[in-house]
């Protein structure tokens, strides 16, 4: 998609660099072609030619997440206000739901979504909660002298496993902002996310946002 001898080129609106001075002829070409240049870099990083700089330690294996979350928020920002109905995922019970869960709840919502609708024109889907706890394991050998696997107190807490939000009940986890006739739609993309859910869900509709 991004070889101009290709039948299928698509030219570029924004162009994102984790590292400014090893994507320094990415940067070169994208001001011959005067599109624009969002840099995440560090204090000591070249920003010659880079239109917009979001602080970051471009070392990091999330920067580039990062880069995706602030134009994200960005897009939704602008769109706010376009759409009149808002479609939530509300839980049931308190539950911890796990990374993993919430993503492939987003993909079997937007996977549907994508069938009917248009990405970014007729609908935005959103995920509320953040998965900020950390999951940790300490594994017990059930086994006799089980005692001399073990180094004392040395990491009692266990490994980390993963990561879950903590939502509460009645709490919304998903959101889909669509038109009143695309009402339908959003309610059944969001029943095959309750699929992705560790607890019963339910779907709620609301015209007054």
């Amino acid at each position: 998609l991004t070889n101009p001898q290709s039948e299928n080129f698509i030219e570029p609106e924004v162009v994102v660099v984790t590292d400014p001075e090893e994507d320094a002829q990415a940067i070169n070409e994208a001001v011959d072609a005067q599109i624009p240049v969002v840099a995440i870099a560090d204090s000591g990083n070249a920003l010659d030619n880079v239109d917009l700089v979001i602080p970051a330690n471009n070392k990091a294996e999330n920067a580039l997440g990062m880069a995706y979350y602030l134009l994200g928020k960005q897009f939704i920002e602008q769109k706010d206000g376009e759409f009149e109905t808002a479609v939530y995922l509300v839980l049931e019970e308190d539950c911890n739901v796990r990374s993993e869960a919430l993503e492939a709840g987003r993909i079997a919502a937007s996977s549907h979504l994508a069938k009917v609708l248009e990405p970014e024109e007729d609908f935005i889907l959103r995920i509320k909660p953040y998965p900020h706890h950390v999951l940790r394991y300490h594994p017990l050998a059930g086994i006799a002298q089980a005692d001399r696997y073990y180094e004392g107190m040395r990491k009692p807490f266990g490994r980390p496993i993963g990561r879950a939000a903590l939502v509460d009940t009645h709490q919304k986890v998903y959101r889909i902002d669509v038109d009143e006739g695309d009402i339908q739609v959003a309610r059944k993309a969001l029943e095959r996310a309750t699929h992705k859910m560790p607890v019963k869900c339910r779907v709620k509709i609301d015209r007054d946002r």
